[in-house]
């Protein structure tokens, strides 16, 4: 069984890049790039699902992202 897309990826960016407008560049248009926060949340939501299949699904096992079980006592 192959693991999910997502297992075991490296970590997001902290920024990101983006085009903010144009300017003029002698005579050609040229993009303006700014660097944006990133602003989503870098662990695993699949895991966190309310129904639990993240926690069920095998493909998951052993993931650095899987959230961890809370043990009740």
């Amino acid at each position: 069984m192959t693991p999910n897309g997502c297992h075991n990826r490296p970590p997001f960016r902290t920024i990101q890049p983006m085009q903010d407008g144009w300017y003029m560049d002698g005579v050609t248009r040229t993009p303006r790039m700014i660097e944006v926060p990133f602003r989503m949340t870098t662990d695993c939501q699949y895991s966190r699902d309310p129904m639990g299949l993240g926690q069920k699904d095998p493909r998951c096992e052993g993931c650095r992202w899987k959230a961890k079980t809370e043990t009740k006592e």
